[in-house]
């Protein structure tokens, strides 16, 4: 009898440790990544997800929200928002650095030769869709990320030790449907949006110049969001852009979206801070949406500093994403 009741208590003990820990790294990872998950996809989460095991242990019981991760409460007020529409479109290679061209202000590469460095073509042939299978044709190089020839981008390494992720590459992770974050595109909440996915693969960038500093806030990243099947995938890209309407222009009053390039797969959104007085809006963001086969790809650029132009050559480098994003399958060409 004895024996029985010193096995119960331990075996309880266990049980409530568990518990209090279970918490910790996702409320940890929301609150390290409110502007700047976006900024170098959690590259830096994972220190800070394993510092607060255990300091956040009451934190799931205080908060309501998924997978007890609480949500990101945005201001109401009410903004202006222009919206105009362009067409859209070339392709490219890996997620290694490859020689630099020097651009102004723009990307381009032909879909016909767009070698990846890990031997791969971009054919547009389809692969099997799955979030844990990298292929590294899919992924732009620095020097194809949106304003390279301002930034001169280089890669970031994948991050080690964030809970649920796994390294596909030296540059490459993998994340699951339920990762939580505050934030992740200008417009909607990320959780529902996450949760139609099978999980996703992200990559990072970082400015060289000017370097990243606390005053010279730059960033660039690539997502690759895997669906079970194309008509979901179609599902999700509408539900995404569904999100860009007046409820999330009124959220950040004084700020200004406008829709740069637009098609049935594929959409570019700017926004300009301008007198909005959030703290989570960059002062510039640049947002390329693309639906191919399963997946969405999706590339961003974010300045908290720059007076970037908001002219760009958004076909062009839609066109130089189409090439990559066909590694999934799909169409390698603008659509």
């Amino acid at each position: 009898m004895p024996k029985d009741f010193d096995s119960t208590l331990s075996d309880a003990l266990d049980l409530a440790a568990h518990s209090a820990q279970t918490a910790g790294p996702n409320a940890a990872r929301i609150r390290g990544r409110q502007r700047t998950m976006r900024k170098r996809i959690a590259l830096s989460t994972a220190s800070l997800a394993l510092i607060a095991v255990g300091a956040t242990a009451a934190f799931k019981v205080a908060s309501p929200g998924h997978d007890g991760a609480p949500m990101m409460t945005k201001p109401t007020p009410s903004a202006t928002s222009a919206v105009s529409v362009a067409p859209t479109l070339t392709p490219s290679d890996s997620a290694t650095s490859a020689p630099r061209t020097a651009a102004s202000g723009s990307t381009s590469s032909s879909p016909s030769t767009n070698p990846s460095t890990a031997g791969s073509s971009v054919t547009g042939t389809p692969t099997a869709a799955d979030p844990l299978k990298l292929v590294s044709a899919a992924w732009l190089t620095s020097s194809q990320m949106p304003f390279d020839s301002t930034f001169n981008w280089t890669s970031d390494p994948a991050p080690s030790g964030v809970p649920g992720w796994k390294t596909l590459s030296k540059t490459v992770s993998y994340f699951p449907s339920n990762d939580s974050r505050q934030s992740l595109t200008t417009c909607g909440d990320p959780t529902p949006f996450l949760a139609r996915t099978i999980g996703g693969q992200v990559t990072g960038y970082a400015p060289t110049t000017p370097p990243e500093t606390a005053t010279a806030n730059n960033q660039a990243v690539q997502y690759v969001f895997f669906f079970t099947n194309a008509e979901t995938a179609q599902s999700a890209f509408t539900y995404l852009l569904g999100q860009y309407n007046s409820t999330c222009f009124s959220t950040f009053k004084g700020a200004q979206f406008t829709k740069t390039a637009a098609s049935s797969t594929e959409a570019t959104w700017l926004m300009r801070k301008g007198t909005s007085g959030s703290p989570d809006l960059p002062d510039y963001s640049r947002e390329y949406f693309m639906l191919r086969g399963s997946t969405i790809t999706y590339v961003s650029v974010l300045s908290y500093t720059q007076t970037l132009p908001t002219t760009y050559d958004d076909v062009t480098q839609l066109n130089t994403i189409a090439g990559h994003a066909c590694a999934y399958g799909g169409s390698c060409q603008q659509q």
